[in-house]
C-alpha cells in the first residue's frame, strides 16, 4: 500500500517541471534524521532485512548518499529497496535531485592477518598489550602442549 501510494506519487513528480521540485540543501545530519524515519516505518512493516542495510556506514557528497555495504547480499537487497529509500529520501530532504549509491567494502581485517593457530593469537593479544609477554613469562606459559 506504501510502496503504491510512493509510485503514484513519484509519477506525479515526473510531470512537474524541474523549477518547481525543491532543492533544499542537506548535510549528513539530515541524512541520518531522514534514514531513523525510515527505519522506524520499515520496522512497523516488519523490515528488518532492509533496516540493516540502511544502519550501514554512508558518506555524503554534493546531492549522493553513498552507503558502505559489505557483501553481495547487502548489494542485493540494496538494489530492491534502492527506489523505495531513493523517494522518501527526496521526500524527507526535500530534494528531488538526491541520488543513493552504494560502495562494497571488504572487512577491514585482511585474509592474511585472521589469526589461526594459538601462537598467532598470543603473538596478536601481545601486540596489543605488551604486560601480556611478562605475565606469559613470570607464570612460564606457552601456547604449544
Amino acid at each position: 500500500m506504501v510502496e503504491k501510494d510512493l509510485i503514484d506519487k513519484s509519477k506525479q513528480e515526473e510531470n512537474k517541471p524541474q523549477e518547481d521540485r525543491p532543492r533544499e540543501p542537506f548535510n549528513a545530519g539530515k541524512v541520518q534524521a531522514v534514514l531513523e524515519d525510515i527505519i522506524y516505518t520499515f520496522k512497523e512493516q516488519g523490515k528488518n532485512m532492509e533496516i540493516s542495510i540502511l544502519r550501514q556506514p554512508f558518506d555524503v557528497s554534493s546531492e549522493k548518499v553513498v552507503f558502505f555495504l559489505s557483501g553481495e547480499i547487502q548489494k542485493d537487497l540494496f538494489s530492491k529497496i534502492r527506489q523505495e529509500v531513493t523517494l522518501l529520501m527526496r521526500e524527507g530532504l526535500k530534494n528531488h535531485g538526491v541520488d543513493l549509491g552504494f560502495e562494497i567494502k571488504e572487512d577491514a581485517v585482511s585474509p592474511s592477518k585472521k589469526l589461526y593457530t594459538s601462537s598467532d593469537k598470543l603473538n596478536y593479544l601481545r601486540e596489543k598489550s605488551p604486560a601480556l609477554k611478562e605475565l606469559q613469562q613470570r607464570f612460564g606459559l606457552e601456547t604449544d602442549f
